[in-house]
C-alpha cells in the first residue's frame, strides 16, 4: 500500500496548489514622475497636448477592466469548485484505502495484490483527470485574457490615433514616465464601454 500512499499524498498536494501559480498581475516597475514642462497651463489644458509616446500599465487594464474582473471571477468559481472536489475525492479514496487495509488479514496475498494494484491505478486515473480539469481552467484563463488582449489592442491603436501617437509603450519597459503621458485609465474606461455596447447588442 505504500505506493498507493505515494499517490494519495501527491493527489492532496494536487489538490492544494492547483491553482497556486496561476498567472496574476505582476508589479509595476515603471517610475511615475512628473517631468511634464513647468508652465501656468492647468492640469486639463496639459491634458490636451498630443504627445508622440504614451505609457500604458498591461497588468492594470488585466485586472481592473470589467472583462478582466469578470474573467477572473469565472476563474476563481472554477478553482473553488475544483478544489472542493478534490477534497471530496481524496476523502473518498483515503476510506478505500482504510478498507483495503483492514482487508489485509482476511485476504489471500493474491487477491490483496490485485485489490491493492486496482485501487493504485484508479489513484492514478482520479490524479490524471483532475489534473486534466486543472488545466483546462487554466486554458480558460488564458483563452480569456488572449480576448481581452485583442480588444485591448483594438483600443490602443484607437486611441493612437486619435491623440495621434507615434509609440505607446508598456509602463513596465519604461524607467521614467510623467503621469500625462499614462492612458491606462483611458484604455480602461474604452473597454469597459465596448463591454457595455456589446452586453446591451441585441
Amino acid at each position: 500500500m505504500r505506493r498507493a500512499k505515494t499517490l494519495l499524498g501527491v493527489l492532496h498536494l494536487t489538490a492544494a496548489l492547483v491553482f497556486a501559480i496561476l498567472v496574476l498581475p505582476g508589479a509595476a516597475l515603471a517610475q511615475e514622475v512628473d517631468v511634464a514642462p513647468q508652465s501656468s497651463e492647468s492640469a486639463s489644458e496639459r491634458s490636451n497636448i498630443v504627445w508622440p509616446v504614451y505609457v500604458f500599465d498591461r497588468d492594470r487594464v488585466l485586472s481592473e477592466s470589467d472583462a478582466a474582473k469578470s474573467l477572473l471571477a469565472e476563474i476563481e468559481a472554477s478553482r473553488a469548485a475544483l478544489l472542493e472536489e478534490n477534497a471530496r475525492i481524496y476523502a473518498e479514496l483515503e476510506a478505500e484505502e482504510r478498507e483495503i487495509s483492514l482487508l489485509r488479514e482476511s485476504l489471500s496475498d493474491e487477491a490483496f495484490r490485485a485489490r491493492a494494484t486496482s485501487f493504485d491505478t484508479k489513484v492514478t486515473e482520479v490524479r490524471a483527470e483532475q489534473d486534466r480539469k486543472a488545466q483546462d481552467i487554466q486554458t480558460q484563463y488564458e483563452d480569456g485574457i488572449q480576448d481581452i488582449e485583442v480588444t485591448m489592442n483594438s483600443v490602443l491603436t484607437e486611441i493612437a490615433r486619435e491623440r495621434g501617437a507615434a509609440m505607446i509603450f508598456e509602463r513596465q519597459q519604461v524607467y521614467l514616465a510623467s503621469s500625462a503621458v499614462d492612458i491606462t485609465m483611458p484604455v480602461i474606461n474604452a473597454l469597459n464601454e465596448r463591454g457595455e455596447r456589446a452586453g446591451t447588442s441585441p
